[in-house]
């Protein structure tokens, strides 16, 4: 949900809801129209933080795109918290009060000073025909707090509303997870976790033993063999006193233990051009799951935000350019809903009005394009005998299945991914390494982009065009899915039939209970099934599961049976 407030100025242009007004942060927004020269804009106001945003369309519409453009560009977030802001903001229900006057005391400070420098506002808000309508508005947020002097204040503000609400908090180890290779030489600092968050003096005996533990961390960290690795052991070490000390324990008043997103703010204050500092505090992280006190997931959760753009309310065209964009459409050659969508971002103004040339001449490239054939007509009505089998895991995973030749390359992988247990929630693609082929739908394997680069070392196919009957006897393919787990499937043909009884799609054998989403892909899935049989499973393995363990082992044939089902009502 989310509450709308404004006054007499748009009384007769906005419906009104009665309802009891809203103490919650981010819920409950001002809303008041402002001229910028010639421009009629409307102003949304945040009630607690005082964040603006810009919109040139009165009413949720334009306004939800725009906040969520808001937080993805707020780099001191973690992935967890801005999924949670754009969670909690409900745009499907958004209410309208009329409120006179409005209370909001932020809005009437912003729009005073619009009125009295609108000769730099009318120059920010001036359109470049190569950049996007709405990142030009969320630009004058930022212009407008910056030239307030409320750019630290107002963030500071909305950051903090957010760690309290939603903080990314640390979990302890078990006692004998086996990557704790370390006895710590230090206290563990979640006993300060409470103290901290008082205003405490330097000289304050708790401020004192919090910072000799922190040296005491640093110490055992720089002689650890992670540690060895940090180039500058000098530099290291001011890194680390500068996190621990001065911006956890004085400006933040926490300690490393407190709160995971307190990595993600403090990036966005530091000059990091080299990677030092990154490196540093990320091998720091991994140190203190091997001292036991933190557990790996909260290491992959600093390790993912690590790979992140730290920068704020830095917006940029979603792609970030031309090169960018061109590359995106040449992802998704196979879909012409994509085109069609593209085509409505770039006349609602959420891309620039130049992409719309690229995005014609993608279509013409792609329109004129005979790489290859997308079916064997003399195999469209015979019956492929297919073996696959799990890469990079042991012991073996496999299912053998049944599919027509008139079915297509993509409905071939998507079954193969069910049948492992797969939810189809990630991209795809499936590779002859033979005939450098590779069939695709939304991957962004770089042979996507050759076809309109130049390069003729792949041909790159749509895989709800093709069909199975482009494949021989003894082909031997690859299907890769999920590209951040990096999952990979042998597949085999092993049999091409003229005539089938039983009906297919159909499974005829299978080994294995199958993959586990988002367990972090083979390695993952070797590391939680030795657990599970030494019986000492992570916590972040049985959270992942919902508390239910699986024997990876065993095979459940109706399970499969249950998941291919599914799959093909919903193909229908």
């Amino acid at each position: 949900m989310v509450q709308l407030l404004f006054d007499d100025r748009l009384i007769d242009q906005l419906p009104m809801n009665k309802y009891k007004l809203a103490n919650q942060s981010f819920k409950k927004w001002s809303l008041a129209p402002v001229k910028i020269g010639q421009q009629h804009l409307y102003l949304y106001v945040e009630e607690k933080t005082g964040m603006p945003i810009f919109s040139d369309q009165l009413g949720q519409d334009q306004f939800s795109i725009l906040y969520s453009n808001l937080v993805e560009t707020l780099g001191f977030l973690t992935a967890k918290q801005k999924e949670w802001l754009l969670d909690e903001i409900d745009f499907t229900s958004v209410y309208y009060r009329y409120l006179q006057p409005l209370t909001n005391p932020f809005l009437p400070q912003y729009e005073k000073f619009i009125e009295q420098h609108q000769k730099e506002f009318i120059k920010a808000a001036q359109q470049d025909n190569d950049v996007a309508r709405n990142v030009t508005l969320l630009k004058l947020t930022s212009k407008l707090l910056k030239e307030m002097n409320l750019y630290d204040k107002v963030l500071a503000s909305f950051v903090q509303n957010v760690n309290f609400l939603r903080p990314q908090k640390t979990h302890r180890p078990k006692a004998n997870a086996k990557y704790v290779i370390y006895q710590p030489n230090f206290d563990d600092p979640r006993y300060w976790q409470e103290s901290v968050k008082d205003e405490l003096t330097d000289d304050d005996q708790n401020i004192i033993r919090i910072r000799k533990n922190n040296q005491r961390m640093i110490d055992q960290f720089l002689k650890s063999e992670i540690g060895q690795d940090v180039e500058n052991q000098k530099q290291g070490q001011k890194i680390l006193e500068d996190y621990l000390n001065n911006f956890l324990v004085k400006q933040q008043g926490e300690v490393i233990t407190t709160n995971l997103a307190s990595f993600n703010l403090y990036m966005t204050t530091v000059d990091d051009h080299d990677g030092l500092i990154r490196y540093t505090l990320t091998d720091f992280y991994e140190f203190l799951s091997q001292a036991g006190i933190l557990t790996l997931a909260d290491v992959r959760t600093v390790n993912s935000e690590a790979d992140n753009d730290f920068t704020v309310l830095d917006a940029q065209p979603l792609p970030g350019d031309k090169e960018e964009f061109h590359k995106l459409l040449s992802f998704q050659l196979h879909d012409p809903e994509f085109f069609e969508e593209a085509q409505e971002l770039i006349k609602n103004g959420d891309l620039p009005a130049s992409y719309q040339d690229i995005l014609d001449d993608v279509r013409q490239k792609y329109a004129n394009s005979n790489s290859t054939d997308k079916i064997k007509l003399s195999r469209i009505s015979q019956y492929y005998h297919l073996h696959s089998e799990l890469v990079g895991f042991q012991p073996k995973m496999t299912r053998d299945f049944v599919i027509s030749g008139d079915q297509s390359i993509s409905e071939m992988a998507e079954l193969l991914i069910v049948m492992f247990g797969g939810t189809l929630y990630h991209l795809y693609n499936v590779e002859n390494p033979v005939s450098k082929t590779t069939y695709e739908l939304q991957t962004e394997d770089d042979g996507a982009m050759d076809l309109f680069m130049g390069s003729n070392s792949y041909n790159i196919v749509d895989a709800e065009q093709a069909t199975v009957s482009l494949l021989n006897d003894d082909d031997e393919l690859r299907v890769n899915y999920d590209f951040g787990d990096g999952w990979e499937f042998k597949l085999t043909v092993q049999n091409i039939t003229a005539f089938d009884s039983l009906g297919t799609p159909r499974i005829t054998d299978a080994v294995g209970y199958g993959i586990i989403e988002d367990i972090g892909g083979p390695t993952g899935l070797t590391e939680y099934y030795q657990e599970f049989k030494n019986g000492d499973v992570d916590p972040y393995f049985k959270e992942l599961l919902d508390g239910h363990l699986v024997d990876l082992g065993i095979v459940d044939i109706n399970r499969i049976n249950t998941m291919v089902r599914a799959y093909l009502s919903n193909n229908i």
